[in-house]
Parts: C-alpha cells; sequence; structure tokens
C-alpha cells in the first residue's frame, strides 16, 4: 500500500479515529473508509494510505468518489510510479473518463494499462467500450475476444453475467448508486453491445 503524510486536520475533517487507529468516515466524507491512520504524529503529520479512497474497491461507488479519483490516483503514482500494479491506477483513471463520456482520454489511459499488464481482463473489456463508443468496431471486438481469453470466469460473454458479476472490487450486481449505474450503462455497456457482446 501507497503512504503520503497528510496534515491531521484534514483528516479530522473527514473521519474520527477509532481505538485501532483507523478512521471511520463522517457524514462529510466521500466514502466509508476514507483514510487509515499510520503510525505516531509527527509534527503534525500522519502517513496515510492514499489507496484506501478507489471508487472501484470501496464498495461505495458514488458521484463524489468518482470526481475526486483521478487526483487520487495520479497523486498515488506520483509517490510510487514503479508499483507493480500501476496498470490498477491507469484503469481506474480511464474509468473515470470513459463514464465522463471522455472517450478519447479514457482510451489513452486503456491503453497504458494494458501495456503495463497485458493479461488485465479487465483492462482490455475497457477498452472494447471505449472503442466500441467511438465506432471502431474491430478494435472494439479485438478487445472484447482478449478479455474474453483472460477473464477467470465467462463474465464477458454476455451483458447480463457481466452486470450480475458487479464492477471490478465493489461485489456481485454492484454498480454504484443508481445516478453512476446509469453513467455506466450509457457508457460502458452501451461501448460493449457496439463490440459485439450479446444481452444474453
Amino acid at each position: 500500500m501507497l503512504f503520503e503524510a497528510v496534515p491531521v486536520h484534514l483528516l479530522d475533517r473527514y473521519g474520527e479515529r477509532d481505538n485501532r487507529g483507523s478512521t471511520t468516515s463522517s457524514a462529510t466524507a466521500p466514502s466509508k473508509r476514507l483514510w487509515r491512520w499510520r503510525g505516531p504524529t509527527s509534527r503534525g503529520f500522519r502517513p496515510v494510505a492514499t489507496r484506501v479512497p478507489r471508487f472501484q474497491a470501496s464498495g461505495d461507488i458514488d458521484a463524489v468518489a468518482i470526481k475526486g479519483a483521478i487526483p487520487l490516483e495520479e497523486r498515488a503514482m506520483r509517490h510510487s510510479p514503479r508499483d507493480p500494479n500501476i496498470y490498477n491506477f491507469y484503469h481506474t483513471i480511464g474509468v473515470v473518463h470513459l463514464l465522463q463520456s471522455h472517450t478519447d482520454g479514457a482510451i489513452i489511459w486503456f491503453e497504458k494499462s494494458r501495456i503495463a499488464h497485458p493479461g488485465f481482463y479487465f483492462g482490455h473489456a475497457s477498452l472494447a467500450s471505449a472503442y466500441g463508443l467511438t465506432g471502431d468496431i474491430e478494435r472494439a471486438s479485438a478487445e472484447l475476444k482478449e478479455a474474453q481469453n483472460f477473464a477467470i470466469d465467462s463474465r464477458f460473454s454476455s451483458i447480463a453475467l457481466l452486470r450480475a458479476a458487479g464492477a471490478l472490487g465493489a461485489g456481485p450486481g454492484y454498480w454504484g448508486v443508481p445516478k453512476v449505474a446509469a453513467l455506466f450503462e450509457a457508457t460502458y455497456f452501451a461501448g460493449l453491445r457496439k463490440a459485439g457482446m450479446p444481452e444474453e
């Protein structure tokens, strides 16, 4: 996990410290598990895990988390440019661009993710969706086939199975709060349909 020094007053603004040294979010926090505190206070700073608020793995996919995901991922990449899981950073930024209908930006980040980890099947599926949305059906279907080949299950064989599987790390059938689920439907699933993924 990556760590960064963050002023204590910012931590106190969004979370309350429990007896184990971790935080639980308050009502104003954008995510249920916004930060975890590690180690003693040093000159008003605490080391903080920067990866905890990733919107896809939090199980609390909402518009606030999506809006703040890109700066968090970019900060994490700056702190650990050789992280072996950097493809996840790239992929998360790509998903945010895709959900915001910035398809060209999404493709750039999904390609970086694919290059960093060629076997990451979610990266291939996301690329298939983005290429489908741009009308590059040949590339879209090739990426969809790659996702199906690398996947550990059959989730990429139909929209129904993928919808039932849920977003990466979010849990079965969960694609976020209704507003975010609608964004996935309008972008991610629409692109996969154009790439050739059947409904059933």
